[in-house]
């Protein structure tokens, strides 16, 4: 929601996909830590491997920003979050298809983390889609397994757009605190509700920012 935000607000792609890399980053790192995820159980290696892809992806995809137009950028980021809210709509129609193979989660995480480069939001949307769609995970421990794999990634990225000259933390003295907070108060809410009411709000938050995407790039128009 950071990126789509900023764009309504009149903020350049560069400086929005910087400003809200170094906010998601943040926030998942603080997430990390009040969480106490080290004492929960999640699958290591899986999570190392889509990491190690996610961090090369977000490099590239921090890259190809210099060589997209921001109107390319913004259909593509409808496009993508618009599939991800269907998918996960029919989540249960779908068969997880395990991926075992190191390669393969390596490449998932690599193609969630070229889009997240891209877009510059981080990547939770998309690692938690694919950790719910092609791994079968619930969406708890999806949500939970993203965090680890979003913080590396984002601070990839975060790193690409500064050797691309869009280092400017004038915003990011706003959303970070911003960001820490309601990520903190979303840990403790995701305690007390029920796994399909999590699904729910996944889709709703994501649909909303595609539309207000929309918004703006016929407002643009």
């Amino acid at each position: 929601m950071i990126r789509p935000s900023l764009s309504m607000l009149g903020v350049g792609t560069g400086l929005a996909s910087f400003t809200s890399s170094s906010t998601v980053f943040s926030m998942s790192a603080v997430n990390l830590l009040s969480r106490r995820v080290w004492r929960l159980e999640i699958n290591v290696r899986r999570v190392v491997f889509m990491a190690a892809g996610s961090v090369a992806g977000a490099f590239a995809g921090a890259y190809a920003l210099n060589y997209i137009g921001d109107r390319m950028i913004s259909i593509g980021f409808i496009l993508v979050l618009l599939g991800l809210s269907i998918l996960t709509g029919c989540k249960r129609k779908i068969k997880p298809l395990g991926l075992d193979s190191a390669l393969l989660q390596w490449g998932v995480g690599g193609g969630t983390g070229f889009l997240s480069g891209l877009f510059g939001i981080g990547g939770g949307p998309f690692q938690m889609g694919a950790l719910l769609l092609l791994f079968g995970l619930n969406p708890k421990e999806a949500a939970l397994q993203s965090i680890f794999i979003t913080m590396l990634t984002s601070a990839a990225s975060v790193i690409q757009y500064g050797l691309n000259g869009f280092m400017d933390f004038s915003i990011c003295l706003y959303t970070i605190p911003g960001g820490i907070i309601g990520g903190l108060l979303g840990g403790v809410v995701s305690k007390h509700i029920k796994q399909s009411h999590v699904s729910a709000l996944f889709i709703l938050m994501i649909s909303l920012a595609a539309f207000s995407q929309l918004y703006m790039l016929f407002k643009g128009a």
